[in-house]
C-alpha cells in the first residue's frame, strides 16, 4: 500500500482546525483511498470511534438521494450518533451535489458550498470533502469559503513513492515511470500490456466521458483528438489559435476558437493538463501567451498519443514539471530577450529557461536536457543562465546518471534520478 505520507501529514496538521478540508485532484488519483483507508486508519488508531465517522460517496447509486443540498445537509446531521464528541464527516465526490433554487430566496441558489459552510459551523463536526473538478472547487475556494477552507491537491504517485514501495531497480523504475506515470491502479498492474490498457480505458471510459458529461460536450471525438494534439505539443509554446489551426490541418475539420478554448479549459478543470505561464526576466512580468501545457501524469500523456509518440525530451520535461509542483513550487517558463548589435542595427533574440521554480524565498532556474554530450550543447543550455545576470540558483537536469558537478559559474548539473530521489537535490 502506498502510504502517501506527505498528504497524511498535511491532513493531520489540519485536523480539528474548524475549516473545511477540500481534497482535490484527478479522478483515480487516490483521493478516496487517502481519506477512507489511510487517514481513517490513523484516526481509529488515535482514539476516534467508528460511530463518530461518517463517510458518504456521492458517486454511488446508494447515495444518489444526497445529491441535493438540503438532502445532503439533513442526511449528514441524521447520521451523527454522538454530538457530544467530535465527528469526522467525509463527503466524497461532492461535485455530484447539484445546485438548486433556494425556496426562501427568489432567484437564489443552494449549492454544496452552503452545505459545507453550514456543517463546518457545527462545533462537533470536522469536515472533509473530495472533488475532481477544479473549476467547482479549487478555483472558487477563496471566494466561496472566504478563508474557511483548506485545499489539499492530491497528485499521482511520485517516482520516490513508487521506488520505495516496489523496491524496483531505480533505472527500471524510472523507465516505467516515464512511460506509464504514477496513477496507483496503473502502477499496481504487472505487465506493460496491462498498464497500457488500463490507461487507455481510463482515458476513454472515465476522463473523456466525464469531461463531456460535465461540460455538455456532445462530440467526444473532437475532445479526444484535441488531447492527442496536446500529447504532441507538451512542453512547446502554443495558444488557442495554434491548437485550432493544428486541429484543422491534421483532421481536415475547422473548429472555432471558442470551442477549442472551452475544451482546453475542461481538460484543465479535470486536472488532466496544466498551463505554465511565461515570465519575462528582463521586464519582470508575466507575458500574454503563448504558454506551455503539461500533462499531470506521463501515463496520460502517452495514452493520449496511443503510445506511438514517445519523445524523451518531452517526457523528461513533463516529469520534472510535475515533480516541482509536487514539492510545492510555483513553476513558470522563463524568457530573456537579449539584444545583439549586428551591422549597425539592434537585433533581439529570445532565450528560454525551461522552468523558474519558486517557493517562499527560494528561486531556481532549471534547464532540462537528455544529455550534455558535447560542448556546443552544454553552451546552448547554459547561455540563458549567463544572460540572466542574477544570483538565483541555476541547475541543469539531464537524463544521464552522472556525478553532480558545478562549473566555474556555480551552475549545477545533476541526473534526473538523483533529482527525483532526493528532496534537497537542488541545494547541492
Amino acid at each position: 500500500m502506498f502510504k502517501r505520507q506527505n498528504y497524511l501529514d498535511r491532513l493531520i496538521s489540519l485536523r480539528d482546525n474548524g475549516q473545511v478540508k477540500i481534497v482535490t485532484g484527478l479522478r483515480r488519483v487516490g483521493k478516496s483511498f487517502l481519506l477512507k483507508n489511510i487517514y481513517l486508519h490513523y484516526l481509529l488508531e488515535h482514539g476516534v470511534s467508528e460511530e463518530n465517522i461518517v463517510f458518504l460517496s456521492l458517486d454511488t447509486i446508494e447515495n444518489a438521494k444526497y445529491r441535493e443540498p438540503m438532502a445532503l445537509y439533513e442526511g449528514v446531521i441524521s447520521l451523527l450518533k454522538d454530538k457530544g464528541k467530535m465527528n469526522y464527516v467525509f463527503i466524497d465526490e461532492i461535485q455530484y451535489c447539484k445546485s438548486v433554487d433556494n425556496p426562501d430566496v427568489k432567484g437564489g441558489k443552494l449549492t454544496f458550498y452552503d452545505v459545507c459552510n453550514s456543517l463546518k459551523e457545527k462545533p462537533y463536526i470536522d469536515l472533509y470533502v473530495t472533488g475532481s473538478n477544479s473549476h467547482m472547487l479549487s478555483k472558487d475556494i477563496l471566494t466561496e469559503f472566504r478563508g474557511r477552507g483548506e485545499e489539499i491537491n492530491v497528485r499521482p504517485l511520485s517516482f520516490q513513492e513508487i521506488l520505495l514501495e516496489t523496491k524496483m531497480d531505480e533505472r527500471d523504475c524510472f523507465e516505467e515511470y516515464s512511460i506509464y506515470g504514477g496513477l496507483p491502479m496503473v502502477v499496481l498492474k504487472k505487465s506493460h500490456e496491462e498498464k497500457a490498457n488500463t490507461l487507455k480505458n481510463l482515458k476513454e471510459e472515465t476522463y473523456i466521458k466525464d469531461i463531456c458529461e460535465r461540460n455538455d460536450i456532445a462530440d467526444e471525438e473532437v475532445l479526444s483528438r484535441l488531447g492527442r494534439i496536446f500529447s504532441t505539443t507538451t512542453g512547446s509554446l502554443t495558444n488557442i489559435s495554434n491548437l485550432s489551426n493544428t486541429f484543422s490541418s491534421l483532421f481536415g475539420r475547422k473548429i472555432k476558437w471558442e470551442t477549442v478554448n472551452k475544451y482546453v479549459q475542461a481538460y484543465k478543470d479535470s486536472f488532466i493538463i496544466e498551463e505554465a505561464d511565461r515570465y519575462d526576466l528582463v521586464g519582470g512580468k508575466n507575458l500574454q501567451g503563448p504558454n506551455k501545457y503539461y500533462f499531470t501524469d506521463n501515463g496520460l500523456l502517452n495514452s493520449w498519443s496511443d503510445f506511438s509518440h514517445i519523445e524523451i525530451q518531452q517526457l523528461l520535461e513533463n516529469t520534472i514539471y510535475n515533480e516541482l509542483l509536487l514539492r510545492g513550487f510555483s513553476v513558470e517558463v522563463g524568457l530573456i530577450k537579449h539584444r545583439n548589435r549586428k551591422n549597425g542595427a539592434d537585433q533581439y533574440v529570445d532565450y528560454e529557461i525551461d522552468f523558474i521554480a519558486s517557493k517562499y524565498n527560494k528561486k531556481y532556474y532549471i534547464q532540462v536536457a537528455t544529455s550534455l554530450d558535447d560542448e556546443k550543447k552544454e553552451e546552448q543550455e547554459k547561455r540563458p543562465f549567463l544572460l540572466s545576470k542574477d544570483f538565483h540558483k541555476k541547475v541543469i537536469i539531464v537524463k544521464d546518471n552522472i556525478i553532480p558537478r558545478k562549473d566555474e559559474n556555480g551552475i549545477l548539473t545533476i541526473g534526473v534520478i538523483q533529482f527525483l530521489k532526493e528532496e534537497e537535490a537542488l541545494e547541492l
